[in-house]
Formats: C-alpha cells, structure tokens, sequence
C-alpha cells in the first residue's frame, strides 16, 4: 500500500479515500492506524453502505471546498477501477490548451453521459426509486460513477447545492445530475475513452492510452495491470530523454 504515495507524488495527484463508519470495532481500528500512517482518509459518522453513498459523495465535496484550494480537477471513480493517470492528465492538459473559453474550461466536468434513462420503478431492482423520491419518468443527464472528473472552480457551488437539495440516494445522480448541474456544469462525453468490462484482450489498448479508466477483475489484476502502465510509461520517458539528448548534441 506504500506504493500509493510514489503513484501519486511522482504525477502531482494527491490519492484520497472516502469511507463511512462501520459496526464493526476491528475494521475500524484498522482504518484508524491506516489513516494515521498516510493520511489520506476522509471518514464521517454515517454508516459505509451502498444507498448512504451520497453522503459521501457530500463529504467529498465538502473536503475537497475546505482543503484543497491548489488543484485544478478532483477526479472521482470506484474503488475497482484502474486509470492511466498519464494519459488522463495529458489529455486534461491538451484540452485546456485548444482555446476554448476559460468560463467554459471552469464549467466543464468529463465522464461518460447517460442521457434520458428512465428511472426504475420496480422495487426489487437495486436502483429502484419511488415516485415519491423521484416523481419524472426519466434523469436529466448525469454521469456514469466509473470516473468523473470536476474542475475545481465547480466545487464551491457543488456545495452550495447540496445544502438545499432534496436527498437522493443514488449517489451518481445527485452528485451530477444534481449538485453539478446546479452549479451550472457541461458535460463533456468520454465514454469512448472508457472500458466497462475488465478484458485480458484489451489490456494492451488501455497500456498504450487508448483507453484511460477500466475496472479491475481482482486485486492481482489491478496490480499486473498497474506495472505494465508503469513499464511501459518509463520506457516511453527514457526513449523521450534520448530524443531530447541527440537533439540537443
């Protein structure tokens, strides 16, 4: 787990986990001495389950306005999802470099879009809404919760929002359909750019930046997976090194 803090020192991101509380005494204390040795969670009293992941999603908000005025993109995504953080940094990089507006550049939030999807009325499915917490038929447009990136300049009146906006308990929603339209995003599609399925056949296309987030079947692959990124973005640095060498000979 040590290896977390080169991950990120070396590319300029800070790694942060968001938990909730659990009941259970012996896990807590583990996150607690876990918590002390890196100091990168952020942890509130509500209980860690599924349908409370909207308070977390209020908590990183929350965080992210009181402590992190220096960053430029806060980038959301699962815990079973791997990213080539080089190319999505490049790729942030080009993008704010092709003249678009900066009003616009401040507004725009990258992620896969779902657009129209009817709301599930069926009780027994896992993201069943009532039409007492969600009365229309279909969701305004939001973003997938597999990466979501947020330009900073959002996050202020993200929070803002969330403290007038009724709960909903499906996080993705609210944190983007939600919070992030009210305080007057664009989304930006790059639903290409993302795997939904983890593919031994495709690991070779997310090493080479075709791709830039993809889950992970286990932790063992996440890891291989992890260490070809790494190879293959070293190998790439060095032969950069040698261009720059020669041309400057």
């Amino acid at each position: 787990m040590a290896k977390r803090f080169e991950i990120s020192d070396n590319l300029g991101v800070r790694l942060l986990f968001t938990l909730g509380a659990s009941e259970d005494k012996s896990f807590d204390e583990l996150v607690k001495k876990e918590s002390l040795r890196y100091h990168d969670i952020i942890r509130q009293n509500f209980h860690d389950t599924y349908y409370n992941l909207t308070w977390k999603a209020i908590m990183a908000v929350r965080f992210v306005k009181e402590h992190c005025d220096n960053v430029k993109y806060i980038l959301v995504t699962n815990d079973d999802i791997i990213m080539n953080l080089w190319e999505v940094i490049e790729t942030l990089s080009l993008y704010s470099e092709i003249g678009k507006p900066k009003e616009e550049l401040e507004r725009t939030v990258f992620c896969y879009v779902i657009h129209h999807l009817k709301v599930v009325r069926n009780p027994k499915n896992k993201w069943y809404a009532s039409r007492i917490e969600f009365p229309n038929d279909y969701y305004n447009d939001y973003c997938s919760g597999v990466a979501v990136i947020i330009p900073s300049q959002l996050i202020s009146n993200m929070f803002k929002a969330s403290k007038n906006a009724p709960y909903y308990k499906i996080d993705d929603y609210f944190m983007t359909g939600v919070l992030a339209t009210k305080a007057g995003a664009k989304f930006k599609d790059i639903s290409t750019k993302i795997l939904d399925h983890a593919s031994r056949k495709n690991r070779s296309g997310f090493s080479s930046g075709r791709f830039l987030f993809q889950p992970t079947g286990t932790v063992e692959q996440a890891e291989a997976m992890w260490n070809n990124l790494k190879r293959y973005y070293d190998r790439r640095q060095k032969q950069q090194k040698r261009s720059n060498k020669a041309l400057h000979f």
